[in-house]
C-alpha cells in the first residue's frame, strides 16, 4: 500500500508536469499568433474586396488548401505569389510582407516590349 506521503508526491509531481506543459504550450502560441499577424494583410485584402479564397487560389494557380495556409501562416509563400498578389490588389510588396503600413505600391517600370 501507498503511503501518503508517496500519493502526495506524486500529485505534486502531476501539477507541476501540467504547469510545465501548460506554460510551454503557451509561449508556443503566443509566438504562433505573432507568426500569422504578418499573413493578415492578405487575407485582410481579400476580405474588403469580398473575394473568396477560391478565387484567389485560382489567379495564383493554386489549391484553395494552399492558399489557406498561406493565410494562417503554416507555409511561406514564394516570392512569385507576393508578386502576383501586390500586383492584383494594386499594394507594394513591402506592404504584403508588413514592413510598411503604406499599401500604394511604388511606381512601376513599363514592361519592355
Amino acid at each position: 500500500m501507498r503511503s501518503l506521503s508517496h500519493i502526495k508526491l506524486s500529485v505534486l509531481q502531476n501539477i507541476y508536469n501540467y504547469l510545465i506543459l501548460r506554460y510551454i504550450y503557451s509561449i508556443w502560441v503566443i509566438n504562433l499568433k505573432t507568426g500569422i499577424l504578418k499573413y493578415g494583410r492578405i487575407r485582410d485584402l481579400r476580405n474588403d474586396r469580398g473575394l473568396t479564397q477560391e478565387k484567389i487560389a485560382k489567379m495564383l494557380n493554386v489549391k484553395q488548401n494552399t492558399y489557406c495556409q498561406y493565410e494562417i501562416g503554416i507555409v511561406n509563400y514564394p516570392l512569385d505569389v507576393v508578386v502576383k498578389l501586390a500586383e492584383y490588389y494594386n499594394v507594394s510588396v513591402d506592404y504584403l510582407v508588413g514592413l510598411t503600413d503604406e499599401a500604394t505600391p511604388y511606381p512601376r517600370r513599363r514592361k519592355q516590349p
